[in-house]
């Protein structure tokens, strides 16, 4: 048996960019870069003499100045135009497990486990826009108010837990060739669609299967 303890810590940016279709507009066109700090603590582990795998971890992640996709005003359109800002705070933090098993030569099972917690611990639009420039109309509506302030919403586009479940059988079929039969079971929690919270995409269960020949070099 074989069991290694880990931890991170690690440091990313992301570069400067502007919204091109405000140049002339110096209080929304700049868009500065997104930090981010990430920590992590986890195990890899080879048990009951190498016929199971099991590792786990849990992260945090710690966003300043998040890059946000957000609305401007539009004066003399209906439609006000599709830009981004820095969100003040967002953190992340989450576990996964992930576990494979060889009960026999010919069985293959695993199951992979996920739960993520995004959250804007920090995001008010009149606050990361340049002081006195406008505040969409739109954003206001979808707030709830005059500030713009989306602080306390979950970060969008990530579910809260996904996870999966594979089963593969492979016996001979030939001196050179297996064959094999696969499933994957996988499932996706519902999750926001919008930094507003307000546009829900349904959570899905989605079963695949196949089958076919495969040798050391190569599969079909």
């Amino acid at each position: 048996e074989q069991v290694m303890l880990y931890t991170s810590v690690a440091k990313g940016i992301k570069p400067p960019t502007y919204n091109t279709t405000d140049l002339n507009d110096p209080s929304i066109a700049a868009v500065g870069r997104e930090k981010l700090w990430t920590y992590e603590v986890g195990a890899k582990s080879t048990l009951n003499d190498g016929t199971l795998l099991l590792n786990g971890a849990i992260y945090f992640n710690d966003y300043s100045d998040q890059q946000v996709r957000v609305q401007f005003p539009n004066p003399g359109a209906v439609v006000p135009r599709s830009g981004t800002v820095n969100a003040g705070e967002v953190t992340v933090w989450g576990a996964e497990i992930d576990a494979s098993w060889l009960p026999t030569d010919r069985w293959l099972l695993n199951l992979s486990l996920a739960f993520n917690d995004g959250e804007y611990d920090d995001l008010v639009l009149a606050e990361v826009q340049t002081s006195g420039a406008p505040l969409s109309r739109s954003e206001l509506v979808k707030a709830g108010n005059l500030q713009g302030d989306f602080s306390g919403n979950t970060t969008p586009g990530t579910p809260e837990l996904a996870g999966s479940l594979l089963g593969r059988y492979t016996a001979p079929l030939t001196a050179d060739l297996d064959w094999y039969l696969q499933s994957v079971v996988t499932y996706q929690d519902e999750r926001y669609a919008d930094t507003a919270n307000l546009v829900t995409l349904d959570s899905y269960w989605l079963v695949n299967a196949q089958a076919g020949i495969e040798r050391e070099q190569w599969f079909v």
